[in-house]
Order: structure tokens, then sequence, then C-alpha cells
């Protein structure tokens, strides 16, 4: 073996070694982390689940942005303040004074010969019409003031609609993108464990030096440590889709809808 080689592995599993024991304790303080975050106490046993099955999901944002309208909290909200609003201006168009109109009819008796009546009618009917409305200016710019509450509720849910929408077309390209990646990183996994093994004969026959062989182990360890970050990415953006949609997010990663959250039936979905 080339000594040199040999000196270099020996300088560097320490080093390594010492790159998993810090590592081990920032998972520890994590892992504390996240009990208090949960309420748990960091003494308590807390155990954590490593192995599961990763799964890809198959978002559709045209279909999932239907779910969101009738399941989302954000369009829940707009919804109920517009129900709100609704029966507020009913309220003050009730309580508002109607129009008035007023007619006043007067006969006049034509009991003289001084005045001809040419149409041959004996009397002559004069009438005068008023209309005004009932009821203060204050009660008026309340009821208009209800109507444009209305108004602004309606393009708040538009505004809401457009930008949901922009936000779920956004993560669902992020995903395939995350999606095409992984498949990506998968094959280059493949491809280094071929090559280690490749390099390991070649080692065991004397035809390459230990370090090359090492260097490929490195290679195929940060290939699998890629590809974990790409899930744990793709986990990630998931959450946030699962969440602007509405939707619950199950343990293998496939998208589970849940119960509406309310049964208000003045509840109307815009196009």
């Amino acid at each position: 073996e080339d000594p040199l080689d040999i000196s270099s592995a020996k300088i560097n599993v320490p080093r390594d070694e010492i790159s998993v024991i810090a590592a081990g304790v920032r998972l520890k303080n994590e892992l504390d982390n996240l009990q208090v975050l949960m309420g748990l106490a960091p003494e308590e046993e807390f155990k954590v689940e490593t192995n599961f099955e990763f799964s890809l999901a198959k978002p559709n944002s045209v279909e999932d942005m239907k779910y969101a309208q009738q399941n989302s909290e954000d369009f829940l909200n707009v919804e109920l303040s517009r129900i709100k609003l609704t029966r507020e201006l009913e309220d003050r168009d009730e309580k508002n004074s109607v129009d008035l109109s007023l007619f006043v009819r007067h006969n006049l008796e034509n009991d003289t010969n001084e005045n001809i009546n040419l149409r041959g009618k004996e009397d002559t009917t004069v009438g005068v019409n008023l209309n005004w409305t009932l009821g203060n200016r204050a009660e008026i710019a309340q009821l208009q003031i209800a109507k444009n509450n209305l108004r602004e509720n309606n393009f708040d849910y538009k505004i809401l609609y457009n930008d949901r929408l922009q936000s779920l077309r956004s993560l669902e390209r992020a995903l395939n993108e995350l999606n095409t990646s992984i498949q990506v990183q998968i094959q280059e996994i493949k491809f280094n464990e071929e090559q280690v093994e490749l390099y390991k004969d070649r080692w065991e026959s004397g035809k390459m030096a230990i370090l090359e062989y090492l260097r490929s182990q490195n290679r195929l360890e940060d290939s699998r440590i890629q590809l974990i970050n790409l899930q744990t990415n793709y986990m990630e953006t998931l959450q946030n889709y699962l969440f602007d949609t509405g939707m619950s997010y199950a343990p293998n990663l496939t998208i589970v809808k849940k119960e509406k959250l309310t049964d208000l039936e003045e509840i109307t979905i815009f196009k």
C-alpha cells in the first residue's frame, strides 16, 4: 500500500468520527427543542420513528383550488364575513325610511258662463305629485357604508382567490421539479454504488490506491445525503401545498381530503 494513502486515511478517520459525534449532539438538542415545542418536558421519554416509506403526491392545482375554496380557513373567514355583511345590509335596508309619494287633487267647478270648457266637461281636475325620502341622513349614510363593505368583501375574495391559485400553481411546479430531481438523484446513487463495487475490486487486486476507493465511498454517501435533502425539501413543499388547500397531512405523504369544516349553506364558490 501507498504509505501516503494510509497516512491520509488515518488522519481522515478521527476527523470523521468527531463530525459524527458533533452531529449526534446537534440531533439531541434538536429533539429537546421539538419536545418543548410540542409542550413536553425535555426529560420525558420521546421516541422518533425514523423508518418511514417516502412516497410522492400527485397535486392538481385546478381541482385542489376548488377544494380550498370550501375548506381553507382564509376562504371560510372571507365567506363568513360576507354573510355577516349581507345580513347587516339587509338590516340597514329595513331600518332605512322608504320613499313617500303624495298626490293632491282638486276639482274646479264651472258655475258661470264666463269661462268656456272647450272639452265639454263641467269641472276640471288639478293634481300635484310630491315625492321625497323620509329618514335622516345618518341612516342613509350607514346604508351606503354597508353596501360599500359588502362590495369590498367581494374584492377581498377575488384577491384571495388569485393569490391562492398563484401560490398553488407555483408549489405544484416546485413539487414536480423536486420529483424529477429525486428520480435523477436515485439514479446517481445507483451509479455511485456500482462505482464503489468497481473500485473495491480494483483496490483488492492492487490496481488502485485506497484513497481513490475511499473517495468513491464518500461520493456515494454524499449522493445519499443529497437525496435525503431533496426528500426533506419535497416534504416541506408538500406541507405548504396541503396547508394552502386546507387538506390534512398523511404519514405516507399522500394527499387526504378531510371533511368540510362548515355546513353553512350560504357559502358560494366564486368563479
